[in-house]
């Protein structure tokens, strides 16, 4: 395993045979950015039907950059006290936010997945990925309460996405 510390501290698994040959090409390969790196992830669930998505690393991607939608992300921690408060004001807003067919709320858990170019300095994160602008997102950085986030979410969704009385 090849440890790089110089971006996100991505990991690069040498699953070959350990000859000199197989090294040096697995360096080269390397140094011209040909692997793919290792990243951790649970199993992406089967089912997940409820309010807010589980989100596992190895579909992140999939879900967030469905053009269909906006998607609000949370990011969080197990072992993060803030996060856990914040987790119930997450499904309470959801809850508020189900009729509507034009968002979808979705978590990962950040101690057991890891994402590429997702690595957030503290936790808990609330990001929008807006339609249409998926490579932009918005991170939501007030305090977390519920009227905050429906006036977050009704300045930032997409013309599509209908809005939520306070």
């Amino acid at each position: 395993m090849l440890l790089d510390t110089r971006n996100q501290l991505l990991k690069y698994t040498f699953n070959t045979e350990i000859t000199e040959i197989n090294i040096l090409r697995f360096i080269s390969d390397w140094e011209n950015e040909k692997l793919t790196p290792t990243l951790n992830s649970e199993k992406v669930p089967e089912n997940n039907n409820g309010l807010v998505k589980i989100i596992v690393g190895e579909n992140f991607y999939k879900v967030v950059m469905d053009e269909s939608k906006d998607i609000l992300v949370f990011l969080y921690s197990q072992y993060c006290n803030e996060c856990l408060t914040s987790d119930k004001l997450f499904e309470e807003l959801a809850r508020k936010y189900q009729q509507r067919k034009n968002i979808e709320f979705a978590k990962i858990d950040m101690d057991n997945n890891e994402v590429l170019n997702i690595n957030p300095e503290k936790m808990p994160v609330l990001r929008l990925y807006p339609k249409g602008n998926k490579s932009n997102p918005i991170d939501y950085t007030e305090g977390i309460n519920s009227k905050e986030l429906v006036e977050f979410l009704n300045k930032n969704l997409s013309e599509e996405a209908p809005r939520v009385d306070l």
